[in-house]
């Protein structure tokens, strides 16, 4: 049994011949890092790198200044994992999702089933991509490290070491290409999230929206993952714009938990811009970082969700703490049989107490559906995880 055939429980929304093609994320999208390091999707590793182990990043497709992302697209590294994919396969960048199918869990590449609402397989440019360009950050979060904020890098004393130095924020031939690289591209989009790091302290980010204001791309959306603490001119700006959202990451609604897990987070600051932004109408997720010191939050965070209708999302990390030298294991996948067994039954027993505001008149196309959608879509997003305990106990 392939890949595509293991995961075809989790694919029932897609026609037969759909099912076969086991990710969609080589037909369709584009991540890039701070090195230049060109993957279908961000979780895409031959071996998880370690910071101490460049070698590892060496093994993967580097974009350069000679290079165009448009060829990239259309190159053989491309080509190669689509025609795996075709075949029902992963390939040997896909370690993380393989190692999901090996352990019965849903894999990500299940993400990019709907990417632009379509499975087209024929795209001669990505529908989406994900630039992570800086490492460049006001936050030193326990589950990040150097290479995604510098404020570890200052921390640690590493702000000469190349490892965790970006080539966009110091080169500035790479700088001005992959702005030309991306306006080329940028018609024929669907989305382009921005990550780091933190995308509203980075420069970068904000030049290349000024492309995007004078390209004025018909369908684009524009996302931002972002840990919300930054409400500049810009950003209020961006609030008002239809085709924005903005994700906060924000993994606890307790004032005395936040600062724990997000080190330097002023938390009453994130909540008045996360209030402002829902007085702009913006478009709004949040992002939930699970580990040990909030999981127990899950059922009230996704109250909090659902009472201002925000389209709640969690993450697993694995291995948390100030860089890989200096793990600190909080996740919960490291915790013992009894311990999960007692979570999923603290869980289960709080999915009715969980806030759905009732919505009258919630026809399709109008706005009341949509709330009552994100709170259906929240609710699923919990049960999943308590599904996802289950699988390891």
């Amino acid at each position: 049994m392939n890949e595509a055939e293991k995961i075809v429980k989790y694919r029932k929304y897609l026609d037969d011949n759909e099912k076969q093609i086991t990710c969609y994320a080589p037909f369709t999208s584009m991540h890039i890092n701070m090195y230049g390091v060109m993957r279908p999707c961000p979780f895409s590793f031959r071996a998880r790198p370690h910071v101490n182990e460049p070698e590892l990043w060496e093994s993967l497709p580097w974009w350069t200044p000679e290079h165009s992302l448009k060829d990239f697209f259309n190159g053989e590294e491309y080509e190669n994992m689509r025609d795996t994919m075709i075949e029902g396969k992963l390939t040997d960048v896909c370690s993380y999702c393989k190692n999901s199918i090996k352990e019965d869990k849903p894999p990500s590449s299940l993400d990019f089933d709907w990417v632009g609402g379509q499975r087209n397989i024929n795209n001669i440019t990505p529908k989406e991509i994900e630039v992570e360009l800086s490492n460049s950050c006001n936050y030193m979060c326990l589950g990040c490290g150097p290479m995604h904020s510098t404020q570890y890098v200052k921390d640690m004393g590493v702000e000469k070491d190349s490892r965790y130095i970006s080539k966009f924020d110091t080169n500035s031939e790479y700088y001005n290409k992959i702005i030309i690289d991306l306006k080329e591209i940028i018609h024929g989009l669907h989305r382009i999230n921005f990550t780091g790091g933190e995308p509203f302290a980075q420069k970068i980010v904000y030049d290349i929206l000024k492309m995007i204001e004078k390209e004025k791309p018909k369908d684009l959306k524009i996302h931002f993952t972002t840990n919300g603490s930054i409400m500049n001119g810009a950003v209020k700006r961006l609030a008002q714009k239809e085709n924005t959202r903005f994700t906060i990451s924000l993994d606890s609604i307790n004032s005395k938990i936040y600062p724990v897990l997000r080190v330097n987070g002023n938390f009453k600051n994130v909540m008045n811009n996360i209030d402002y932004l829902l007085k702009q109408k913006a478009e709004l997720g949040c992002s939930f970082v699970i580990s040990k010191y909030n999981v127990r939050e899950l059922p009230d965070i996704v109250s909090w969700c659902n009472e201002r209708f925000i389209e709640f999302s969690y993450h697993i990390i694995s291995q948390m703490g100030s860089g890989w030298d200096k793990i600190i294991p909080i996740s919960v996948e490291f915790e013992t049989q009894e311990y999960k067994k007692e979570l999923k039954n603290y869980l289960q027993n709080k999915i009715d107490d969980i806030t759905f505001i009732k919505i009258e008149d919630a026809t399709e196309t109008s706005e009341q559906y949509h709330k009552w959608l994100v709170q259906r879509k929240n609710l699923h997003m919990f049960k999943q995880y308590i599904e996802r305990i289950s699988y390891e106990i």
